[in-house]
């Protein structure tokens, strides 16, 4: 009984407390009308105010590239005439080797591939004698390393050969000097100047003998002349012989007539018939002596011809004897100038810049050295990118570009050396600008590794007076302004516009004054701390 009346007593106290915070729920939420609409109101909002700022603004481009070394191309190893045919691979350099000018690429057969600097691919052998753009470029690469070819030229001559040698033995490497082509050509040479002089030999001994031949017939023929004179005169010594004798004769029978002696006139008459008779006899003899001395000079004559003929034609035998002799002569010691120190057409490789970095190599030890033995690159690094199409208008070639990778630790600058002029080249997408950058350092690791690139492609040059973006807005005429605040409120400022880059905008005051540190508004804060 007593434990029935204790409940009863619990649950009318619980009913009074019930109704006792009703009421307080129901009095704490009935408001007037006023205080009703002054507690639903939004709160008065509150500027957000920061400085105008006096600063360089520049607008960039953000994108991303690849690095690499530049200049990739194929080293070819040309066919030499002096040797029998390519050697085979016995050391190659890694890749990412780097060889500087002057040094071996590689070793073929225990003979040396160097590399020097020239445009002009090595096509042929190089030796005394020769000349060309490939010799030229030749001797400049020996002069800068400090031989001496001589005159630079373009003429393969003996200082050329002697730098060339130098240049081989200061390396730690023979020269080349003879191949078994050119020994064959040199024995061929030197054979032919055996004969040569032989011949020439030949030549001269007959001039002698027709130099003797010609003094005989001259003799001869003198002789034969001075015959045909003494012949001449000796007829006309027997024709004035004959004619005193007849006229004696005539003389001696016209006094007998005189005398009228019969006897002696007969007798006188047949001496004076045989004095003439002997005096036609001895011209008659002596014409035949002259006619036989003119015989003898026109024989003597034609003798003397024929000599001179042979002497002429033994000097002219001679000539072309001496001639072939020093030609024989001069091309070998051409032969033999030319094996001193030259060049086979597979020991050098010419590159237009240095150093080089070996990048893949299409050969392996024990091949043969021939054709595109492996790419190289030289050892300036350039990143490869892409822009849209419509940042690229802003793009162009000698900008500086910062390099920033943070993560990695790699920042550094560059320069654009290239922007294609047409979408979709160098492997991007037709809806982009392939770009090059040139790395001022070489010594940064970029190769394969992608990096950010920001490019300044617009600045004010100079300080200029800024505002955030969120500061401008429009008039009802369309023109920017922005909110100042000053001493008794906030004022809006007309203004010009300039540059905006980095959330920043340059600005100049149509009228008024707008300097550094004033407060501009950029926005309002509510009193629960939002923004508008």
């Amino acid at each position: 009984m007593i434990v029935h009346r204790g409940r009863i007593i619990l649950g009318i106290i619980g009913v009074i407390v019930l109704a006792a915070a009703g009421g307080w729920v129901a009095g704490s939420n009935i408001r007037s009308p006023a205080e009703a609409a002054a507690r639903t109101a939004p709160p008065a909002p509150s500027p957000i105010l920061v400085p105008a700022e006096k600063k360089i603004l520049t607008s960039r481009i953000t994108t991303r590239g690849t690095g690499r070394f530049g200049s990739p191309f194929l080293v070819y190893l040309a066919s030499s005439d002096l040797k029998s045919g390519p050697g085979r691979i016995s050391r190659l350099p890694g890749p990412g080797t780097v060889i500087t000018r002057g040094e071996v690429l590689l070793v073929a057969s225990g003979r040396p591939v160097f590399i020097l600097p020239g445009e002009v691919p090595m096509y042929r052998d190089l030796g005394y004698g020769m000349s060309g753009s490939d010799v030229l470029q030749l001797e400049k690469a020996l002069k800068q390393m400090g031989y001496s070819p001589g005159t630079v030229d373009g003429v393969y001559d003996e200082k050329t050969s002697t730098a060339v040698a130098q240049w081989y033995k200061s390396k730690g490497w023979k020269p080349f000097e003879k191949g078994s082509k050119q020994l064959s050509a040199i024995r061929t040479l030197e054979q032919e100047l055996s004969v040569a002089e032989k011949d020439k030999m030949a030549a001269e001994v007959s001039i002698l003998k027709a130099q003797t031949d010609v003094a005989a017939g001259e003799a001869a023929y003198s002789i034969a002349v001075k015959s045909v004179q003494l012949a001449e005169t000796t007829v006309k010594a027997s024709r004035a012989e004959a004619a005193a004798s007849n006229i004696a004769a005539e003389s001696e029978v016209k006094s007998l007539e005189i005398d009228g002696a019969a006897e002696k006139k007969k007798l006188a008459l047949q001496k004076a018939d045989s004095t003439r008779l002997s005096g036609e006899l001895k011209v008659q003899a002596a014409i035949i002596d002259l006619e036989r001395s003119r015989g003898d000079v026109t024989v003597a004559k034609a003798k003397l011809k024929t000599a001179r003929d042979c002497l002429a034609a033994s000097r002219a035998e001679l000539q072309i004897a001496s001639d072939h002799y020093s030609r024989v002569a001069l091309d070998l010691k051409s032969a033999r100038l030319h094996t001193s120190a030259q060049i086979p057409a597979d020991e050098l490789v010419f590159s237009s810049s240095f150093p080089l970095r070996i990048k893949h190599l299409n050969i392996s030890q024990g091949d043969f050295a021939t054709g595109p033995v492996m790419v190289v690159t030289d050892s300036k690094l350039i990143i490869d990118s892409s822009i849209s199409i419509d940042e690229a208008k802003f793009l162009k070639e000698g900008m500086t570009v910062k390099i920033d990778e943070t993560d990695l630790g790699i920042k550094t600058s560059g320069t654009v050396t290239r922007v294609a002029s047409t979408p979709g080249t160098n492997r991007v997408d037709g809806y982009h600008i392939y770009f090059a950058v040139s790395v001022h350092d070489n010594t940064v690791q970029l190769d394969g590794i992608s990096v950010r690139l920001i490019i300044p492609v617009e600045s004010t040059g100079g300080a200029v007076t800024a505002v955030p973006v969120s500061a401008l807005s429009l008039a009802m005429d369309g023109t920017s302004r922005i909110q100042v605040k000053k001493t008794n409120g906030f004022e809006f400022l007309p203004v010009t516009t300039g540059l905006v880059a980095d959330g920043y905008a340059a600005v100049s005051p149509v009228r008024g004054e707008l300097m550094p540190g004033d407060l501009v508004v950029i926005g309002y804060r509510t009193a629960g701390g939002g923004g508008i």
